[in-house]
C-alpha cells in the first residue's frame, strides 16, 4: 500500500482495487474510491488510517526499526505500516499471490 490514494501508477494505469475489509466495529470498510475519471482505485494508508481513527500526523510509512526487522514489540504506534499490521483484518488478510495460487489450485507454505 502507498501513503497516498491511487498509488504512484501512472495515469490511465489500472492498479488492482483492494478488497473491501471490516472495522474494528465490524461494518464494511470500502478499501477503493472512484478517482476522477471513474476508476476504481485503491485508498492510501493515510485514507485508511483516518477512517478508522487511527492517523497519526507525522508518522513514517515505515520507521527505522521495522525497516531493520527489529520492531519494539511494546509500540504499536511507531509508523503507519504498523498500525496497519495491528488491525485484525489485515493481519489476517491473504497476499495478492496467494490468492492467485489458490484460483489456479496450487498450494502455499510460506511466503
Amino acid at each position: 500500500m502507498n501513503m497516498g490514494d491511487g498509488g504512484k501508477n501512472k495515469k490511465g494505469e489500472d492498479k488492482k482495487p483492494l478488497h473491501n475489509s471490516s472495522m474494528p466495529d465490524g461494518s464494511e470498510h470500502e478499501m477503493n474510491y472512484i478517482d476522477s475519471e471513474g476508476i476504481k482505485r485503491p485508498k492510501g494508508i493515510r485514507q485508511v488510517l483516518q477512517e478508522r481513527g487511527l492517523w497519526i500526523q507525522g508518522l513514517l510509512k515505515k520507521c527505522n526499526d521495522c525497516k531493520k526487522n527489529r520492531p519494539d514489540p511494546n509500540n504499536l504506534n511507531c509508523c503507519t505500516l504498523r498500525i496497519l499490521s495491528a488491525q485484525t483484518n489485515f493481519a489476517t488478510q491473504t497476499s495478492c499471490i496467494q490468492e492467485e495460487l489458490v484460483v489456479s489450485s496450487d498450494q502455499v507454505t510460506t511466503l
